[in-house]
């Protein structure tokens, strides 16, 4: 246990969702420039598949600030994960503009899953934790930080003991 890449959603409801969906999302919005938006990981497995075909976890990105994005490629492109050839970001343009997001793009992670794949949840609570170890493994590359000048204090990191403490707490109401 030590300082690991975590930061809770400020928008979204995490005590519903499984500890290994609830991880990937705070590791995630751990990114600089990164904030999570909606997913649909609060439904049962059968329905991920059966509706959706897949994992969808939607982001926006700071016009300002794509470190986390590329941090994040780097961590899903299959050159430097293995399970990086089933797992995508894509990108999706909208209609609507706000103050910190004057263009309307929205980032997604997609991990598809067919029926005929017979993929099980456990499969992808494993790949959601090699991801997080992945991403990890990224942030104490020295190497790879300073060769691509980023910034390792922009980067939320939590003691991971206490942050899942703390949750645990949270999630019972004290």
């Amino acid at each position: 246990m030590g300082n690991i890449l975590r930061k809770e959603p400020e928008i979204l409801e995490l005590h519903q969702l499984p500890n290994h969906y609830k991880n990937l999302i705070m590791s995630i919005e751990a990114l600089p420039g990164i904030k999570v938006g909606q997913n649909n990981l609060n439904n049962p497995f059968n329905k991920i598949v059966d509706t959706w075909h897949g994992i969808f976890i939607f982001f926006t990105v700071n016009d300002t600030n794509n470190e986390g994005l590329f941090f994040l490629a780097r961590c899903l492109s299959n050159r430097y994960w293995e399970h990086g050839h089933k797992w995508r970001i894509e990108l999706e343009v909208g209609d609507q503009t706000s103050n910190d997001q004057p263009r309307p793009l929205t980032y997604f992670i997609y991990r598809p899953i067919l029926k005929n794949d017979n993929v099980s949840e456990s499969e992808i609570s494993e790949e959601f934790q090699s991801l997080i170890k992945n991403m990890n493994y990224h942030y104490y590359h020295e190497k790879f930080m300073i060769d691509f000048k980023l910034n390792k204090d922009s980067y939320h990191l939590e003691d991971e003991l206490c942050f899942d403490r703390n949750i645990k707490l949270k999630d019972l109401g004290v």
